[in-house]
């Protein structure tokens, strides 16, 4: 919520709140603000696994009376490290100290969603990450289109993880140019598996042998496979290479 002298966040009557994994970053000083001046009214604020810009200091009591844990071992006062060239803006990039430094310790009754707010898995690696976003192998892939094809796909692929090689099934009811191809973590294109133009409604199998378009045995990692058909983006599939 929206709180006094520009802060994100507002406490004040008698306010009682915990904060998890969040990220509170480039707001105008203060970050956070206790605003009860009663000592009937006392706000208390406990702050765990989270990026507060200045600490500590980016928090303002307003009266003694307001009571603040901020967990020194687990908070972050740094740079976040935000993917500015995202369609999500808040998303971490590459190398963000956020990466996987929130917790699943979490008081109960709450519980973490099982997708973040792109729609990614909420947990990714060795631990959830800060922020409303998971970094995971999808970031950096860059999108075909600004726009998802209607088509209703299939796609799966089969092993995963594989070591060898692995097959990827795939069906689509419409005509149009189809492209199957094979990105790194990163974004780039490591391997176009099909690509046809004006294929009828069809489906069928592709292998692939876990190598790069000019036969090189790629390393071991994550890799996305995504289907387009007339440069709209029908479905992608994460795989494992071991």
């Amino acid at each position: 919520m929206n709180g006094g002298n520009g802060c994100a966040v507002g406490l004040g009557l008698n306010s009682h709140l915990n904060i998890f994994n969040s990220i509170i970053y480039a707001n105008w000083p203060p970050q956070i603000c206790e605003g009860s001046y009663d000592p009937a009214d006392t706000c208390t604020l406990s702050i765990y696994n989270s990026l507060i810009e200045g600490g500590e200091q980016g928090i303002l009591l307003f009266s003694p009376w307001n009571q603040l844990y901020y967990d020194p071992a687990s908070n972050l006062d740094t740079d976040p490290l935000w993917d500015t060239a995202s369609m999500y803006p808040y998303s971490l990039s590459e190398g963000s100290p956020c990466i996987d430094a929130g917790t699943l310790l979490l008081p109960p009754g709450i519980e973490l969603p099982e997708y973040d707010l792109a729609g990614n898995p909420r947990v990714w690696g060795a631990n959830v990450d800060m922020g409303a976003y998971e970094y995971g192998p999808w970031v950096g892939v860059p999108p075909v289109s600004n726009q998802q094809s209607a088509v209703r796909s299939q796609m799966s692929v089969s092993p995963n993880p594989f070591s060898y090689g692995t097959y990827v099934s795939y069906q689509y009811p419409e005509k149009g140019r189809l492209n199957i191809s094979v990105f790194s973590i990163s974004g780039k294109k490591v391997k176009t598996l099909i690509l046809s133009n004006g294929m009828p409604p069809d489906s069928g199998k592709v292998y692939w042998n876990g190598q790069d378009q000019d036969g090189n045995a790629l390393p071991a990692g994550t890799y996305i496979i995504r289907m387009t058909l007339d440069d709209k983006l029908v479905e992608a599939v994460k795989v494992v290479r071991q």
